[in-house]
């Protein structure tokens, strides 16, 4: 009896022994703990303070700046409606009549209340009754474009009499029409290139230097809103511009 007694007041021993040890690498690891987390906790706050401080000044500074940019807001608005609506067609006596999708083509309306119209060829499912949207897009781009050469042209000291446009542009239609459908296709669906002539005609009494001719380029490109925007997608802008310095 003694010899088992003995073996189990030993196991007994061992578990407290077993149990004290834990619990007092439990405290140490806790006061160990209670040392380090405070501070890194204190370190993190601090950091988030910081980036909480620099997003109020970012946020200060962009506040300011957003006031100062709505200011000089130029706002643009156009309405549209289909120019073919849906319309029912008998496809055979006695059948049901159907209800067919609408042209392509836009009747649209802007704020100036000027009217604008797009289609497409009837190779392309439209009546070709007005100009397609992409060749819109380039007619905006050389209307925006003389406005602002117009701009630039009187900051310089230049008289521009008339400008003429050759343009051709480019895209790769794959970009519209890859399939399937649900697959965004391999390669962009806007333009690649324009490229062509500008011919700007000035007063025969002006003698316009090179470097002048440059910066008019240059600023009426980058200052020219349909230009950035093409510029800004990507798409190559091969024009030259061409000086005529006689009257018209």
């Amino acid at each position: 009896m003694r010899p088992r007694l003995f073996l189990a007041q030993a196991a007994t021993a061992t578990i407290v022994c077993i149990m004290l040890s834990c619990l007092a690498t439990s405290k140490a690891f806790s006061t160990k703990s209670s040392r380090i987390v405070p501070g890194f906790a204190f370190v993190r706050r601090s950091h988030k303070a910081q980036q909480r401080h620099a997003i109020f000044r970012l946020s200060s500074g962009s506040t300011d700046q957003a006031d100062e940019a709505n200011k000089h807001q130029k706002a643009y608005h156009i309405q549209g409606t289909s120019a073919s609506p849906a319309e029912s067609t008998k496809q055979a006596e006695g059948r049901k009549r159907r209800q067919r999708s609408c042209g392509p083509g836009v009747h649209m309306t802007t704020n100036t209340h000027h009217t604008i119209a797009t289609d497409v060829p009837k190779a392309m499912g439209g009546t070709n009754l007005a100009p397609q949207p992409v060749e819109t897009l380039l007619a905006a781009w050389i209307g925006c474009t003389q406005a602002t050469a117009l701009f630039v042209g009187r900051q310089l000291g230049l008289t521009i009499l008339k400008m003429d446009f050759n343009i051709h542009a480019n895209r790769d239609e794959r970009g519209a029409l890859e399939l399937p459908i649900e697959v965004t296709p391999t390669v962009p669906s806007r333009l690649q290139e324009i490229h062509g002539t500008i011919h700007v005609y000035t007063s025969s009494s002006d003698s316009v230097a090179e470097e002048q001719f440059h910066i008019l380029q240059e600023q009426t490109e980058a200052r020219c809103p349909v230009a950035n925007m093409i510029i800004q997608s990507g798409c190559h802008m091969n024009v030259e511009w061409v000086v005529a310095p006689e009257e018209v």
